[in-house]
């Protein structure tokens, strides 16, 4: 990533250069253009022109000295804007990284305290199942033993009623 930014603002300083020169090679050549643009403006009257002297053009010499101070000076103002954009690039890069840094540590700590809340619901779901298993437990025992007294009493009367009877009539007679 570094390597792709340092490249980007290689680039963008050769092109700032670039431009500066350009716009100053214009700008210079664009003077003379409109000086002699001002001298055509009244195409109406051309007699006037006939009878004064023509004024000589100036030309802008260009030599070799002044377009590389130009392209230095470019050079310069690109390299210090690159210098404070990579300043403010990296300011912003610091307050994203420690904002992201902030929104983790807010994120772990909402986790965290979920987590604990999780754990909490689930001790009291296991405290709540184990009174629940104890309690079933309880009533099973107890109905086995109402089930276990009711079986033994039917089991004792259908004995009971399966044992033959012997009634003795005893007659008046007998017993004298």
């Amino acid at each position: 990533m570094a390597k792709k930014f340092g490249k980007f603002l290689m680039v963008t300083a050769a092109m700032g250069a670039v431009a500066a020169g350009a716009y100053y090679y214009l700008q210079e050549k664009g003077k003379t253009v409109k000086q002699v643009l001002d001298e055509d403006d009244d195409f109406d009257d051309f007699s006037e022109d006939l009878d004064e002297e023509m004024e000589e053009r100036g030309y802008v010499t260009l030599t070799p000295e002044k377009v590389s101070e130009t392209v230095k000076k470019a050079a310069e103002e690109a390299k210090d804007f690159a210098q404070f954009a990579a300043g403010e690039a990296k300011e912003f890069a610091h307050g994203v990284i420690q904002g992201a840094k902030e929104t983790i540590a807010a994120r772990k700590e909402s986790a965290r305290a979920a987590a604990e809340e999780a754990a909490e619901a689930v001790q009291d779901t296991v405290e709540v199942a184990e009174e629940a298993v104890e309690e079933t437990a309880e009533k099973t025992e107890d109905f086995f033993e109402d089930a276990t007294e009711k079986v033994k009493e039917e089991v004792k009367e259908a004995a009971e009623a399966k044992e033959p009877k012997v009634e003795t009539f005893i007659d008046d007679e007998d017993e004298a």
